[in-house]
């Protein structure tokens, strides 16, 4: 996907790998996650979904049937939240094409309002209200 993703104080803890992570910005190009990844994306697949969204051009996952029995289906539930925001989105029964809408520049559907606000729709829907 073309990520500046730079892992530092590689490590292992409690029998996982563990690294300091540095991130920076990017412009992202879609790809192909065939069923030789999805066993490493299973947890990933969420952000990969959103990193797909933003990137321009399709980006292909298949083999990914696991992903529709875990503990929801999480390809219905990131297709329908991703189309919520405007991205173009085919489900195939073992994944999903994602038409990714590049940057704002690329792209004036793509909203730095609409992400910010989803995220706070979350925290209302998921916690319950204090007042």
């Amino acid at each position: 996907m073309g990520a500046d993703i730079q892992l530092f104080n590689r490590r292992e803890e409690a029998g996982e790998p563990v690294a300091d992570i540095r991130v920076k910005s990017a412009r992202l190009c879609g790809v192909a996650i065939g069923p030789e990844l999805i066993a490493q994306t299973i947890d990933e697949f969420p952000i990969l979904c959103v990193a797909a969204a933003v990137a321009k051009g399709e980006t292909i996952i298949s083999g990914a049937e696991e992903l529709r029995v875990k503990e929801s289906d999480r390809i219905a539930t990131m297709s329908a939240e991703l189309r919520a925001m405007g991205v173009q989105i085919t489900e195939n029964s073992d994944g999903m094409v994602v038409r990714g809408l590049g940057t704002t520049e690329d792209n004036g559907r793509l909203q730095a309002a609409v992400g910010p606000s989803h995220e706070i729709t979350g925290w209302r829907c998921h916690w319950p209200s204090q007042a």
